[in-house]
């Protein structure tokens, strides 16, 4: 029997791990594309999560696996597979909901009546989700690029001063994946982050003004020392500077308010290091497998020593990362969504950063699994 896509669907719709996990290799091996295209069903059905705390994890934890499939590109589509696998265990954990669609159903007067961005910001701000939402869609449908309406969004994470940063890594996490579904699965997504910040009831705004911010010479990458020189990284820290760093470089249509917000919270909230990071030590040259065994021994020393030893004679950080994530695959459970996040989030700010920075980033990745 060959599995079709609407199989898949059900299956992720119903969150029915077993069937999905039974049927699912087979779909995969009937095209390349059919990897991307499960990711997608499952990032669009993560828009409908339930908003019960400030921090739904659902949409972050597949923009992570996202971005981790980055490190089999080329190689063969086994370790695909088993990276999305463990994937749908964890989505299947979500408490997912189908969206109202009542609440953006666009009523043939609307079209008569001026739509102002102005209206949405005053209603979020508000906490009026169904105004919003109405607002949201009238936007939608009158606008050629979506993309404009993430980033207002965006502007107005950047300005909630509470909840560890977390609307801003939501906004970042939708401005990413909506350039990744498909376009009837866009608009989801942008209900889902006006429902969110609705929810949250964004706070007065900063009382920083933007003329006492100069962009020009501000930087993010600064406060990744701060960060990872602690003795214990705080793992929602970090993802904050992740995603502040992606939407600083990416933000084009309110490139300015985002920029603002993300400079504002950064001086309130985190302090720059003036520690200097030297690696003076010089490690003995390893091979990914010493590391692994490290892992397995959970043995911090060696596992500190491997990594370091192997970057510092020239080994491939992505190789390195591969062997890391295989372990983690094996070892992690997927209910826990928060440790891949984590592991992404320094996977990812060791790309943009310099050694020595990369290689501790690196380290505290690998020193994850060997926590007891």
């Amino acid at each position: 029997m060959v599995i079709q896509f609407t199989d898949i669907k059900q299956a992720l719709r119903n969150r029915d791990p077993d069937l999905i996990l039974d049927i699912l290799p087979d779909y995969l091996t009937q095209s390349p594309e059919h990897w991307d295209r499960v990711l997608q069903q499952m990032v669009f059905l993560s828009a409908g999560e339930e908003i019960t705390n400030n921090f739904p994890k659902g949409i972050v934890y597949l923009d992570a696996v996202r971005d981790l499939a980055t490190l089999y590109e080329g190689s063969n589509s086994e370790k695909l597979t088993d990276l999305l696998r463990f994937a749908v265990k964890g989505f299947c954990c979500l408490n997912i909901h189908l969206q109202d669609q009542s609440l953006t159903q666009i009523k043939p007067e609307f079209f008569s009546e001026p739509v102002f961005t102005r209206d949405i910001t005053q209603y979020i701000r508000s906490g009026d989700q169904e105004k919003a939402l109405e607002e949201s869609a009238k936007l939608l449908i009158m606008m050629d690029n979506p993309m404009y309406l993430v980033e207002i969004l965006a502007s107005l994470a950047a300005d909630y001063r509470e909840y560890d940063g977390y609307p801003l890594v939501i906004a970042g996490t939708v401005m990413k994946s909506v350039d990744y579904v498909n376009s009837f699965q866009r608009n989801a997504l942008v209900y889902f982050l006006t429902e969110y910040l609705c929810y949250l009831h964004l706070k007065n705004k900063p009382s920083l003004s933007k003329s006492q911010l100069s962009r020009e010479k501000f930087s993010v990458i600064p406060y990744f020392r701060s960060v990872l020189t602690e003795q214990e990284v705080k793992p929602r820290k970090l993802l904050y500077l992740v995603y502040a760093q992606q939407l600083w470089e990416s933000a084009r249509m309110k490139e300015s308010e985002i920029q603002s917000g993300i400079q504002w919270y950064l001086e309130q909230h985190y302090t720059l290091s003036k520690t200097t990071l030297e690696m003076k030590q010089e490690y003995e040259q390893v091979e990914p497998e010493e590391l692994i065994k490290a892992l397995h021994d959970r043995n911090q020393t060696d596992v500190r020593s491997c990594a370091l030893g192997y970057l510092q004679h020239g080994g491939a950080a992505g190789e390195l990362f591969r062997a890391i994530l295989k372990l983690f695959l094996e070892r992690s459970d997927p209910q826990d969504t928060e440790s891949l996040i984590t592991l992404n989030a320094y996977r990812t700010a060791a790309a943009s950063l310099k050694s020595p920075l990369r290689d501790e980033a690196i380290v505290r990745a690998a020193e994850l699994l060997s926590a007891d």
